[in-house]
């Protein structure tokens, strides 16, 4: 087997970094994207640990390093887990897994060369190698690159994407800016928005999924077109967006109804790291906030008995990079991997997920989903995002808290938000603590530590208590 060099990337996405990554593929080496948010050590750290040839940095200086480790023939990528919860993983992808799934999403999707996208993810994410490269290599489509991180915002407005993926946070980012300008907006412009987003709430959806609407309506709504959904998707940066994925987390169902309702075709897809990003994809005109789709060409998937989904097919990883053991934990014998993710599927072949099997809240023998509450927390006015974790409990084994994030000027207090869940839900799942929060604990790859959540949550009821 012939042995190839790993090649670190440090440096933002960016053309050079495209050059560098065909560079390195056409010489038969692997490549290695470090994360431009890292602070310096934690980058000295990657590099001891997955010991790469080459290290080439921003500046465009390559340095050859010493007691390096080589890849294997056919390796082509290779991803660091975020390492939330312990040392990162690399995930080691080949060029027919890449290609495999760029065009399996190409296919479902109908891209073509027309197409443009804006590169502005990290390119240590495993979406930006396949939204910006696999699939540019694909389909031959126009990648964009921003001019610094500071502009991506102004990027976006001027390119125009068509085909855009974005994580629920940066929606939801988009959408708080919007509503701030609107609270400052005079009466009359303040009133005719509310207007025609009552009617988009109402109508749009429908119009995305190919529903009969009545006359009437299609007349208001193509004046709400007019006024406001046309000028806010061209404000947006989303005026020829054909495909707007996102995915990573629970996305709140009033978020996902929003875009949809003003035209934007925002749908969700679910995969990972390790299999490249696409496993289940929503068909146009059947997106819906409470599924991930159906699998995509190429998948099989079934669901465990204790929950969780299973995953076997071309998009799987090769290996965790010189971790046999991970290797061998995740993917068992007869080449299923083990996600990790509880899930559900409907006799339509739609896969719900319910969250990770680590997240499940067992409290007095009941098994409580945190990704179920947090979806039903999304349903309050007032909350603009929640993280729900376990702590425990002597006397019911773990009890639920929830940690909110309020809209802006609005709030509610522990006991309004206890007596809102009686009201609703069973009352095993209504949380027993909450915690009102600006922001929540974050990887600097921007994944939520659920782990640092439970930290602070038992020392602060230790503290009360003592």
């Amino acid at each position: 087997m012939t042995v190839k060099r790993l090649v670190a990337l440090d440096m933002p996405a960016s053309v050079e970094f495209a050059i560098h990554v065909r560079n390195a593929w056409n010489a038969g080496d692997a490549v290695f994207p470090i994360d431009q948010r890292l602070p310096q050590v934690a980058k000295d750290s990657l590099v001891e640990q997955f010991k790469p040839s080459v290290l080439i940095d921003g500046t465009g200086s390559i340095v050859t390093l010493a007691n390096s480790e080589p890849t294997e023939e056919h390796d082509a990528l290779v991803i660091a887990t975020s390492g939330s919860t312990g040392n990162p993983k690399g995930v080691v992808h080949t060029h027919s897994t890449l290609l495999d799934r760029a065009s399996a999403g190409s296919e479902f999707d109908k891209l073509t060369s027309s197409e443009e996208v804006l590169a502005y993810l990290p390119p240590a994410w495993i979406g930006q190698n396949i939204f910006s490269y696999a699939q540019w290599l694909c389909c031959g489509y126009v990648v964009n690159c921003p001019e610094s991180a500071a502009t991506i915002n102004i990027d976006l407005k001027e390119i125009g994407p068509t085909y855009y993926f974005a994580p629920p946070r940066v929606f939801e980012g988009l959408l708080t800016a919007v509503m701030i300008r609107m609270e400052d907006a005079g009466t009359l412009k303040r009133k005719m928005f509310e207007a025609c987003m009552s009617v988009a709430k109402r109508v749009g959806p429908a119009l995305m999924d190919g529903e009969a609407v009545g006359t009437i309506d299609k007349i208001k709504y193509a004046l709400g077109n007019l006024l406001v959904y046309g000028p806010l998707r061209n404000n947006l940066g989303f005026s020829r967006v054909r495909v707007a994925y996102t995915a990573g987390e629970a996305i709140g169902p009033d978020l996902f109804t929003f875009y949809r309702s003003i035209g934007i075709n925002m749908k969700q897809l679910y995969g990972s790291t390790e299999t490249a990003v696409f496993v289940c994809v929503q068909p146009d005109n059947q997106a819906r906030a409470d599924t991930v789709g159906v699998p995509i060409r190429g998948v099989q998937i079934k669901v465990a008995d204790n929950g969780e989904i299973l995953v076997k097919g071309p998009m799987l990883l090769k290996a965790y990079y010189k971790r046999p053991d991970a290797t061998a934990e995740a993917i068992d014998a007869a080449g299923w991997m083990h996600t990790g993710d509880l899930a559900s599927m409907n006799d339509e072949g739609y896969v719900c997920i319910a969250g990770r099997n680590k997240d499940m809240i067992i409290r007095g023998g009941e098994n409580i989903y945190p990704r179920e509450l947090e979806e039903f927390f999304f349903t309050h006015p007032a909350v603009a995002d929640v993280q729900v974790i376990g702590i425990p409990c002597s006397r019911y084994g773990e009890e639920i808290v929830a940690w909110i994030k309020f809209h802006p000027g609005h709030s509610a207090t522990e006991q309004e938000l206890q007596a809102w869940c009686k009201e609703r839900i069973a009352h095993f799942k209504t949380p027993r603590y909450f915690k009102f929060v600006e922001e929540f604990p974050m990887t600097v790859t921007g994944k939520i530590q659920k782990f640092r959540m439970r930290e602070i949550s038992i020392e602060e009821l230790r503290s009360n208590e003592g």
